[in-house]
Protein backbone atom coordinates (compact mmCIF):
# COMPACT_ATOMS: atom_id res chain seq x y z
CA UNK A 1 0.00 0.00 0.00
CA UNK A 2 0.98 4.02 -0.60
CA UNK A 3 -0.80 6.41 0.74
CA UNK A 4 -0.24 10.20 -0.46
CA UNK A 5 -1.65 13.44 0.93
CA UNK A 6 -1.17 16.68 -0.48
CA UNK A 7 -1.62 18.73 -3.21
CA UNK A 8 -0.02 19.77 -6.62
CA UNK A 9 -0.92 23.28 -7.57
CA UNK A 10 0.22 24.68 -11.14
CA UNK A 11 -1.25 27.78 -10.66
CA UNK A 12 1.29 28.05 -7.58
CA UNK A 13 3.49 25.94 -9.37
CA UNK A 14 4.42 23.98 -6.88
CA UNK A 15 4.27 20.01 -5.22
CA UNK A 16 3.93 18.95 -1.93
CA UNK A 17 3.30 15.45 -1.26
CA UNK A 18 3.42 13.27 1.61
CA UNK A 19 3.95 9.65 0.65
CA UNK A 20 3.62 6.84 3.20
CA UNK A 21 4.82 3.68 1.77
CA UNK A 22 3.93 0.03 3.38
CA UNK A 23 5.29 -1.85 0.84
CA UNK A 24 5.11 0.30 -2.03
CA UNK A 25 6.43 -1.61 -4.98
CA UNK A 26 9.85 -0.40 -5.79
CA UNK A 27 9.80 -1.83 -9.50
CA UNK A 28 9.53 2.20 -11.00
CA UNK A 29 13.53 3.13 -9.86
CA UNK A 30 14.55 0.91 -13.07
CA UNK A 31 13.51 3.59 -15.18
CA UNK A 32 15.95 6.15 -13.40
CA UNK A 33 18.78 3.04 -13.42
CA UNK A 34 18.17 1.75 -16.74
CA UNK A 35 21.57 2.10 -17.79
CA UNK A 36 23.35 -0.11 -15.52
CA UNK A 37 20.73 -1.86 -13.34
CA UNK A 38 17.78 -4.42 -14.46
CA UNK A 39 15.48 -6.24 -12.80
CA UNK A 40 14.43 -3.96 -9.91
CA UNK A 41 12.24 -5.61 -7.65
CA UNK A 42 11.23 -5.02 -4.03
CA UNK A 43 9.09 -2.76 -1.61
CA UNK A 44 10.01 -0.25 0.24
CA UNK A 45 8.73 1.24 4.04
CA UNK A 46 8.78 4.75 5.60
CA UNK A 47 8.06 8.42 4.81
CA UNK A 48 9.13 10.57 2.03
CA UNK A 49 8.16 13.54 1.47
CA UNK A 50 7.92 15.06 -2.68
CA UNK A 51 8.09 19.17 -2.47
CA UNK A 52 9.19 22.07 -4.31
CA UNK A 53 8.76 24.52 -7.19
CA UNK A 54 7.39 21.55 -9.82
CA UNK A 55 10.79 22.08 -12.27
CA UNK A 56 13.02 21.76 -8.81
CA UNK A 57 11.13 19.04 -6.33
CA UNK A 58 13.11 17.36 -4.20
CA UNK A 59 12.32 14.21 -2.39
CA UNK A 60 12.96 13.98 1.40
CA UNK A 61 12.68 11.40 3.83
CA UNK A 62 13.68 7.88 4.65
CA UNK A 63 12.45 4.39 3.42
CA UNK A 64 13.35 0.75 4.57
CA UNK A 65 14.11 -1.13 1.58
CA UNK A 66 13.91 -4.56 0.65
CA UNK A 67 14.70 -5.87 -2.94
CA UNK A 68 16.96 -7.02 -5.73
CA UNK A 69 18.75 -5.96 -9.01
CA UNK A 70 20.91 -7.11 -11.53
CA UNK A 71 24.62 -4.94 -11.84
CA UNK A 72 24.33 -5.90 -15.88
CA UNK A 73 27.97 -5.30 -16.60
CA UNK A 74 28.95 -7.61 -13.35
CA UNK A 75 26.35 -10.18 -14.63
CA UNK A 76 25.49 -10.59 -10.75
CA UNK A 77 22.35 -10.11 -8.80
CA UNK A 78 22.52 -8.66 -5.44
CA UNK A 79 19.66 -8.53 -2.55
CA UNK A 80 19.16 -5.57 -0.34
CA UNK A 81 18.44 -6.70 3.03
CA UNK A 82 15.52 -4.30 4.58
CA UNK A 83 18.17 -1.07 5.27
CA UNK A 84 17.46 2.43 5.28
CA UNK A 85 17.60 4.80 2.27
CA UNK A 86 17.51 8.58 3.10
CA UNK A 87 16.89 11.58 0.61
CA UNK A 88 18.04 14.76 1.42
CA UNK A 89 18.11 17.71 -0.67
CA UNK A 90 19.70 16.53 -3.93
CA UNK A 91 21.06 13.21 -2.66
CA UNK A 92 20.03 9.62 -2.07
CA UNK A 93 22.16 8.27 0.95
CA UNK A 94 22.70 5.09 2.64
CA UNK A 95 25.41 4.15 4.82
CA UNK A 96 26.46 0.16 4.93
CA UNK A 97 23.16 -0.94 3.14
CA UNK A 98 23.61 -4.71 3.42
CA UNK A 99 23.93 -6.23 -0.08
CA UNK A 100 23.98 -10.32 -0.52
CA UNK A 101 24.76 -12.43 -3.39
CA UNK A 102 22.99 -15.87 -4.65
CA UNK A 103 25.74 -17.42 -2.40
CA UNK A 104 24.12 -15.74 0.95
CA UNK A 105 28.30 -13.95 0.90
CA UNK A 106 27.58 -10.39 2.32
CA UNK A 107 29.02 -6.81 0.84
CA UNK A 108 27.93 -3.45 2.94
CA UNK A 109 27.11 -0.14 0.22
CA UNK A 110 27.86 3.44 1.90
CA UNK A 111 27.41 6.45 -0.38
CA UNK A 112 25.02 8.44 -2.43
CA UNK A 113 23.29 9.12 -5.54
CA UNK A 114 23.34 12.46 -6.04
CA UNK A 115 20.86 14.75 -8.48
CA UNK A 116 19.69 17.91 -9.78
CA UNK A 117 16.00 17.87 -8.21
CA UNK A 118 15.33 14.46 -9.81
CA UNK A 119 17.43 14.56 -12.71
CA UNK A 120 21.12 14.72 -13.83
CA UNK A 121 21.71 11.36 -11.82
CA UNK A 122 25.43 11.11 -10.19
CA UNK A 123 26.71 8.16 -7.84
CA UNK A 124 29.72 8.20 -5.37
CA UNK A 125 29.79 4.70 -3.73
CA UNK A 126 32.03 2.73 -1.88
CA UNK A 127 31.93 -1.30 -1.80
CA UNK A 128 33.20 -3.69 1.21
CA UNK A 129 33.13 -7.15 0.08
CA UNK A 130 33.82 -10.79 1.43
CA UNK A 131 34.10 -13.05 -1.14
CA UNK A 132 31.56 -11.46 -3.14
CA UNK A 133 30.20 -12.91 -6.23
CA UNK A 134 32.04 -10.05 -8.62
CA UNK A 135 31.50 -11.11 -11.89
CA UNK A 136 29.53 -13.71 -13.28
CA UNK A 137 28.84 -14.66 -17.23
CA UNK A 138 29.19 -18.24 -18.80
CA UNK A 139 30.09 -17.58 -21.83
CA UNK A 140 32.05 -15.12 -24.29
CA UNK A 141 28.56 -13.30 -26.11
CA UNK A 142 29.97 -9.49 -26.24
CA UNK A 143 32.72 -9.86 -23.87
CA UNK A 144 36.16 -10.98 -24.67
CA UNK A 145 36.76 -13.06 -21.43
CA UNK A 146 33.89 -14.98 -19.12
CA UNK A 147 33.86 -16.38 -16.10
CA UNK A 148 32.64 -16.50 -12.26
CA UNK A 149 34.75 -14.29 -9.64
CA UNK A 150 34.56 -13.96 -6.38
CA UNK A 151 36.09 -10.72 -4.48
CA UNK A 152 37.64 -9.54 -1.47
CA UNK A 153 38.06 -5.81 -0.02
CA UNK A 154 36.64 -2.04 -0.81
CA UNK A 155 35.75 -1.03 -4.20
CA UNK A 156 34.76 2.91 -5.11
CA UNK A 157 32.32 3.70 -7.87
CA UNK A 158 32.15 6.97 -9.05
CA UNK A 159 30.56 8.18 -12.57
CA UNK A 160 26.24 8.54 -14.10
CA UNK A 161 24.56 6.76 -15.84
CA UNK A 162 26.88 5.33 -19.02
CA UNK A 163 30.04 6.32 -17.46
CA UNK A 164 31.68 4.73 -14.23
CA UNK A 165 35.05 4.87 -12.67
CA UNK A 166 35.91 2.37 -10.03
CA UNK A 167 38.94 2.38 -8.06
CA UNK A 168 39.72 -0.33 -5.65
CA UNK A 169 41.71 -1.65 -3.06
CA UNK A 170 42.17 -5.20 -3.83
CA UNK A 171 42.63 -7.99 -0.75
CA UNK A 172 41.96 -11.21 -2.53
CA UNK A 173 40.61 -12.29 -5.61
CA UNK A 174 39.54 -16.15 -6.26
CA UNK A 175 38.42 -16.18 -9.93
CA UNK A 176 37.58 -19.20 -12.89
CA UNK A 177 37.98 -17.24 -16.41
CA UNK A 178 38.08 -18.47 -19.81
CA UNK A 179 39.04 -16.60 -22.71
Amino acid sequence: MTYIDGYVSPVRDYIDLDIKGRGTYIDFVQSFTSSFLSGVTGHAYGDVKLVGPLGEMDLLGKLAVEGEATVDALGTTYQLIGDTVMFVTNDILVNRVRLKDRYDNTAYLSGGIHHDHLSDLTFDLDVEAENLLAYDFHDFGENTFYGTVFASGNVDLHGRPGEVIARSEERRVGKECRS
